[in-house]
């Protein structure tokens, strides 16, 4: 049996597979939805007004 960080590593993982899946099939509201639900699983901080995305660090971003 899985401990809980892995098991919760493992679900970001497979987030992350999903968001490309749903990417790809143009289920952009879907994607949306599942990418708030990954931000939250790895406990990924909210942007604040004047924070920018750097698209080097975060090629996905784009």
């Amino acid at each position: 049996m899985m401990d809980l960080a892995s098991l919760r590593e493992r679900a970001i993982v497979l987030m992350r597979e999903a968001l490309e899946l749903l990417d790809e099939a143009g289920e952009d509201v879907a994607a949306q939805h599942l990418q708030w639900a990954h931000d939250i699983a790895a406990r990924v901080p909210p942007m604040q007004p004047g924070d920018e995305i750097d698209f080097e660090l975060n090629p996905d971003a784009v």
